[in-house]
């Protein structure tokens, strides 16, 4: 036993840290790439083990099989959720869902081809209630900051996008506010390491509100046709930041709650466009180059079901082209005030809502 214990270093790496919390211990996960390796290990006889130094230790191994088995489920759920959601939610970019009156799509680029999850360390969610009264959308962008710890920022946004589906699902009648306070709870619970900003829409198309929560430096812009049938820029969220480049955020060290999130209510007409933007968006696009491109996509457009899908995948693929050009002017250049140069690479992900008629 000793002999096969000590053929894996990743397991003296987990012994050197048996004490400490199941939750530390947990993202250590992130170092393992055998899986086959942890199903021998926690389906060992312990009894043999009762009376050996590594018997606490491989108690451990076998909560934390069952802790891990258990969030990864999670997750993919969430993805599939995120994706297919349900009721005609389709796996396309673009979503028609026939019992409201809008458009939905989702265009995503992770900064890393390697990356384990759709969005990067970004995450998102649409769906509709139970009983397909009221839609809910929102993306989260994982703070990359833990990934100097070994942790995977991705994990904690996508377990937030996945505890406000369940939430929303519980009890989608509260407010915002509400669903946030519930889905943190879970994650806390959860004891999982890393930090996500949130930024979260809730559309009842029976009264043309949409209500809108913000917490960290995403973005929910609201943009509706002027007096000459250009978009124009009619509201947005408020980016909130500590200092500059660090971001209120839900985490694991609970320093900033769902109480200081910002809340809106946007009154929605027909034509009008909402977006949710992960920084990746709104760190390298102006108001005014979005505006841009949803004015040529307007005026292009040809096929009114894919104009929500053109937007979205045009926005996200603008914000990749600046990201990468090392000379380009970005809204994050100016608000560094010259300390840093050109465009930002990030994960970019945005959810856009286009509501194509009146609602019924």
């Amino acid at each position: 036993m000793l002999k096969y214990w000590k053929k894996f270093p990743i397991t003296q790496h987990i012994t050197r840290k048996a004490k400490l919390s199941l939750s530390q211990c947990f993202m250590d996960r992130v170092q393992v790439s055998n899986r086959m390796f942890w199903s021998q290990i926690c389906n060992m006889n312990v009894s043999k083990l009762r009376n050996t130094r590594l018997y606490k230790t491989t108690q451990l191994l076998a909560l934390y099989q069952n802790h891990y088995s258990t969030f990864m489920s999670s997750f993919e759920k969430s993805q599939h959720n995120a994706i297919a959601g349900r009721d005609g939610v389709s796996s396309e970019k673009m979503t028609r869902i026939e019992h409201f009156n809008c458009d939905m799509a989702y265009a995503t680029r992770p900064k890393s081809a390697r990356a384990r999850f759709l969005c990067g360390e970004d995450a998102l969610f649409i769906g509709p209630n139970k009983d397909n009264s009221t839609l809910l959308f929102s993306v989260f962008d994982g703070v990359g900051g833990y990934s100097q710890l070994g942790v995977d920022p991705a994990e904690y946004s996508n377990l937030m996008a996945d505890s406000c589906r369940i939430a929303f699902e519980e009890n989608s009648k509260t407010d915002l506010r509400d669903v946030l306070e519930r889905a943190y709870a879970r994650a806390v619970s959860w004891g999982t390491q890393g930090g996500t900003t949130a930024v979260l829409a809730k559309y009842d198309p029976s009264s043309n509100q949409m209500e809108i929560l913000n917490l960290g430096d995403s973005k929910a812009l609201h943009f509706s046709k002027d007096a000459e049938g250009k978009y124009a820029l009619l509201d947005e969220t408020s980016e909130q930041e500590h200092f500059f480049n660090c971001p209120f955020q839900l985490s694991s060290e609970q320093s900033d709650k769902p109480n200081v999130a910002d809340a809106k209510m946007f009154s929605i007409s027909t034509g009008d466009i909402i977006v949710l933007a992960t920084d990746g968006i709104t760190d390298n696009l102006s108001v005014e180059e979005m505006l841009r491109i949803i004015n040529e996509k307007r005026a292009a457009c040809t096929d009114e079901s894919t104009f929500a899908r053109d937007c979205s995948e045009a926005l996200t693929k603008r914000a990749t082209e600046i990201a990468r050009n090392p000379k380009a002017k970005t809204p994050f250049q100016i608000r560094s005030k010259g300390r840093f140069e050109g465009g930002k690479m990030d994960d970019i992900t945005n959810v856009l809502c286009y509501i194509r008629k009146e609602a019924v």
